[in-house]
């Protein structure tokens, strides 16, 4: 019989059912937070060491599409370096789901995915590419471009597909 076990972890601090005594816990970033799911790890497998054997993959959903490849990296290079903060863990990998990338990134990739799946019209995709020519679709620097844009949101509201 195959068993598996999942562990699931609210982060940041204030996400979910996560909570912080102090104030200060609330200071949340990237790094910080990544650095606290590490340390929440690295006691976790202190206290059920039993499980350090068995692969181990980190996952992350939405915004936690940056942090998870961020932790396999801080944890295999930990491994590599020696540490023995967790010296027998199998990092196995990572996944992500519907990642977050940056702003600029998602907003700027929605206009062709609603042109691939046709949500918006040839020419409506067409009329955003010239008048854009290459910009971020986050921060228009023209008014032609911002118009187009404007229809785009719209659109992309009325069916609200993201």
């Amino acid at each position: 019989m195959q068993v598996s076990h999942i562990l699931f972890v609210d982060s940041p601090v204030g996400a979910g059912f996560s909570f912080s005594r102090e104030l200060r816990g609330y200071d949340v970033g990237d790094i910080s937070s990544t650095l606290h799911l590490y340390d929440f790890l690295i006691k976790w497998f202190s206290d059920h060491p039993e499980f350090l054997t068995n692969p181990f993959y980190i996952g992350g959903d939405s915004y936690a599409g940056k942090i998870a490849p961020f932790l396999a990296q801080i944890i295999s290079e930990g491994i590599e370096a020696g540490s023995r903060k967790l010296p027998n863990l199998k990092v196995s990998g990572y996944l992500v789901g519907n990642p977050g990338t940056g702003e600029i990134i998602d907003y700027t990739s929605r206009v062709p995915y609603a042109h691939g799946v046709g949500i918006i019209s040839d020419q409506l995709y067409e009329t955003i590419l010239w008048h854009c020519q290459g910009q971020d679709f986050f921060n228009p620097s023209n008014a032609l471009c911002a118009q187009a844009l404007n229809t785009f949101n719209n659109v992309r509201t009325a069916h609200n597909f993201f």
